[in-house]
């Protein structure tokens, strides 16, 4: 698992947001950035696009300090079940798409 190190500003901004559960404007907004498909497309389609979102980096570095210590406290309680697919080490949400219409 990587090690984040972050510096004490940043942990005590952090820290601030986490206590008073909020967080900044700007970590709710995205910039879409769309990136054409091929060039065998045509460019007047819009299916020919791709998205992306460009988001704030301070908010990602928030939310991979966050996921990393969620699965490690998750790992070590062994909180998560086996229906948890998505949040599962070695597991991916097409499995549980895949396990739904096997059931169907």
């Amino acid at each position: 698992m990587p090690v984040t190190l972050i510096s004490k500003p940043q942990f005590s901004f952090f820290s601030t947001v986490y206590r008073n559960l909020t967080q900044p404007i700007d970590w709710q907004l995205s910039l879409l950035q769309l990136i054409y498909k091929r060039y065998s497309k045509d460019k007047t389609d819009p299916a020919s696009y791709r998205g992306i979102y460009l988001n704030d980096t301070l908010a990602k570095l928030c939310e991979g300090l966050l996921i990393t210590r969620l699965t490690t406290h998750t790992e070590l309680l062994n909180t998560l079940t086996d229906s948890q697919l998505g949040t599962n080490p070695d597991t991916q949400t097409h499995d549980a798409i895949h396990s739904l219409f096997a059931n169907i």
